[in-house]
């Protein structure tokens, strides 16, 4: 029992490396891929931010074409997209502001485009109040005053402002997502190696010892085999019968010649 436990704790001794090489590998790999996943998060924030963007562009664009067609036509079916601007632009202004909380200078800028908004809003709502109450000549005359010009051309210089910063930061999450990935992979490769390999150890350490063992157990009966000679045969000590003649009379002695 002494020499199996031994045996298993010198086993486990000349493993220790590869399984320390392999535990290693497999904590790297786990934090890599925490890491990566981590950065995908980010790199999908940064499209939603972007998402949110165009959103806000495209309704504002709207609103002002509700806008152009009423003071042309004078047909409030014209105010429709107009009207579902205005229902959707504060609540993409508030998700704008969430998603980029955590950056100081974004946020600034989110409280120029809301300020930028509200300006533009404010001359569409002036314009079509004109319209509706006073005719095609005033709505006009507010129109070439060119205040709805400048007020969209402030909003998307801020809306441009925003979608560049969003896409150096996302060039920049790429390129880290990306060399994530590439280290990924790697540590992947080589954890696979490391586990062929100490598989292959742990079978020739294995093999190893099973033979040492047997070696060792087989010993003691090879030398009992033929380590001892066998004892010589005594010679018999019964007296052999005397020699006697084919009339069964014993030989008498032949007689002395002087």
């Amino acid at each position: 029992m002494r020499f199996l436990g031994a045996l298993d704790l010198s086993t486990l001794l000349r493993s220790a490396p590869f399984i320390a090489l392999i535990a290693i590998a497999s904590v790297l790999s786990f934090r890599y891929h925490q890491l990566l996943l981590s950065q995908r998060a980010s790199i999908e924030h940064t499209y939603q931010v972007l998402t949110t963007l165009e959103s806000t562009l495209v309704h504002t664009i709207d609103a002002e074409t509700g806008q152009r067609g009423y003071i042309i036509t004078g047909d409030d079916r014209y105010l429709a997209p107009y009207h579902r601007a205005l229902e959707q632009i504060d609540p993409l202004t508030a998700r704008l502001r969430g998603l980029v909380s955590d950056s100081p200078a974004q946020l600034q800028r989110v409280d120029a485009l809301e300020a930028a908004v509200a300006l533009k809003l404010a001359e569409l709502r002036d314009t079509v109040q004109a319209r509706r109450k006073q005719g095609l000549e005033r709505a006009r005359a507010l129109v070439l005053r060119d205040e709805g010009r400048r007020t969209m051309d402030g909003v998307r210089a801020i809306l441009a402002d925003m979608r560049n910063a969003e896409s150096t930061l996302l060039d920049q999450r790429n390129a880290r997502a990306q060399a994530t990935e590439r280290w990924l992979l790697a540590i992947t490769l080589i954890s696979t190696a490391l586990s062929i390999l100490a598989r292959l150890g742990l079978a020739v350490i294995a093999r190893f010892q099973a033979s040492r063992a047997s070696t060792l157990t087989s010993a003691p009966e090879s030398t009992f085999r033929t380590g001892a000679a066998p004892a010589a045969v005594a010679p018999s000590t019964t007296p052999c019968p005397p020699p006697t003649s084919p009339s069964g009379s014993l030989p008498q002695p032949s007689p002395r010649v002087s």
